[in-house]
């Protein structure tokens, strides 16, 4: 089959159908191709994994925290389902059934992460969800309850900021241990590879 295109809608059996090493997310039958993450979004969403992995089997064995690539389905019923591959979820063990997600930006995803799975996570029941920008140093905290949006944003050049889940408070989770030092050695992000 040859690759999609962004200007057809496709069903979840077309999806299914393709093959190759690209990957696609599906979001009401259009196609998005996903591109290879940068070395800084690949280690924050490592460092943010490792922290969610730890304090849950530690706290709550009732839930795990996955990264992508897995598929998650909203709308099968609809000729025109959605398919994306949040970078990670915490979800409850005994149903699959997601109550966190969490997108870390990359330049290609922004307006997909922040308007158009925003929506949809909304509308799905998703319980929260964040936004990770490894740039800009922020992470804004979406947390839907009876079709409200409470929106907090943290910063870490300010102080000792700390963001604790809505669904987990008694996390609290230090920016600098997302984005500063990596593993006390220092890390500092390299935009071009060495000679």
């Amino acid at each position: 089959m040859r690759p999609p295109e962004e200007t057809v809608r496709y069903t979840y059996e077309d999806y299914l159908s393709w093959d190759g090493p690209e990957r696609y997310e599906l979001i009401e039958g259009i196609a998005y191709l996903q591109e290879t993450p940068t070395m800084q979004h690949q280690i924050v969403l490592g460092q943010l994994h490792g922290l969610f992995w730890d304090y849950l089997r530690h706290f709550h064995k009732e839930c795990i925290a996955l990264f992508a690539p897995y598929d998650l389905r909203f709308d099968l019923n609809q000729k025109y389902c959605t398919v994306v591959q949040p970078d990670m979820a915490v979800l409850r063990v005994e149903s699959l059934v997601p109550i966190l997600l969490i997108e870390v930006l990359s330049p290609s995803t922004v307006k997909k992460d922040k308007g158009l799975k925003l929506d949809i996570y909304k509308r799905n029941g998703i319980l929260e969800y964040w936004v990770v920008d490894p740039e800009e140093e922020t992470i804004a905290d979406y947390a839907f309850s009876s079709h409200l949006e409470e929106i907090i944003c943290y910063c870490p050049n300010k102080g000792e900021q700390r963001i604790s889940p809505q669904i987990f408070p008694e996390l609290s989770i230090a920016l600098k241990d997302v984005f500063g030092c990596k593993n006390g050695i220092g890390f500092e992000w390299q935009t071009e590879q060495p000679d």
